[in-house]
């Protein structure tokens, strides 16, 4: 019975190690969903990102290629060539360059997770709590079954016993 107790005690302890590290630990589901978080917000960012470069990957070929996209820049600044006139019309709002976002700085977020020692010592405390409460219900077993066999002994010895008188 012993060695059962003590079997059992280790494996509920060595269980309770195992799925703390499993969904709590530094590589448990816990940390993994945190990361998942994290990598699908860098993703998000880096699409931004790369339509921002596409954008002006195509603004920049557009400006290396055609003269005329140069030319009305240049009137939207105000500048005019030789024998042209310039004609603003009140009343109607200027167009407005467009502002590039260079995209959001994501500082790395620690990771949360039960350290290592802890989920040890959880897995250890549940061990001896465990063979704690194996050893108490052994002993109050032991106990009840004293008292059985005390009161079986008192009755055995009230059966064997005979009255004395006549029959």
């Amino acid at each position: 019975m012993r060695k059962i107790t003590i079997l059992f005690s280790i494996s509920l302890g060595t269980l309770v190690y195992v799925l703390v590290s499993l969904f709590c630990g530094q590589n448990g589901l816990w940390a993994e969903s945190q990361l998942v978080s994290q990598k699908m917000d860098l993703c998000t960012n880096i699409a931004k990102i790369q339509k921002i470069n596409d954008e002006l990957v195509l603004e920049h070929t557009s400006l290396m290629i055609d003269s005329e996209v140069i030319s009305g820049h240049a009137r939207r600044l105000g500048f005019i060539k030789d024998g042209e006139h310039l004609l603003k019309i009140s009343g109607i709002p200027p167009q407005t360059q467009k502002a590039y976002s260079v995209g959001k700085y994501y500082k790395r977020n620690s990771i949360q997770f039960v350290p290592e020692y802890i989920c040890k010592i959880l897995g250890l405390s549940v061990c001896f709590l465990s063979f704690f409460i194996c050893f108490l219900v052994s002993l109050t077993e032991k106990n009840s079954k004293k008292q059985k066999v005390k009161i079986n002994s008192s009755l055995v010895k009230e059966f064997t016993e005979v009255p004395s008188g006549n029959f």
